[in-house]
């Protein structure tokens, strides 16, 4: 959970470096792609995420994982958006597939 919080965070500081008008919003936005392999193991794992904000004003965050060749899509969040300013945007997250222990993710402002 951590390393997903801490890759969302990675994604959200990307967006931040952009302008965030409302239509440049919509689109597909992905974190780089992460790679590493564990100790005495030839096997690689890859991870990103992305967001995809929808023009109906909602959002998917998709993670990626890549073991040994093998793909592993996830969903965890969902939600809504409303833009609050110019460049500002203002998120409602919807968990899914996470673990009832994790903390939920306060409410987010982008850009």
């Amino acid at each position: 959970m951590s390393k997903s919080l801490l890759l969302l965070g990675g994604l959200i500081a990307t967006l931040l470096g952009h302008r965030c008008y409302a239509e440049s919003f919509i689109g597909v936005w992905q974190t780089e792609t992460n790679g590493w392999s564990g100790p005495n193991s030839t096997n690689k794992i890859e991870a990103m995420q992305t967001v995809e904000f929808f023009r109906d004003h909602s959002f998917k965050l998709t993670q990626v994982t890549v073991v040994a060749g093998r793909r592993w899509t996830n969903v965890p969040y969902t939600g809504t958006y409303v833009m609050v300013g110019t460049n500002r945007a203002s998120l409602k997250v919807i968990p899914h597939n996470v673990s009832p222990r994790a903390t939920p993710l306060p409410a987010m402002k982008l850009c």
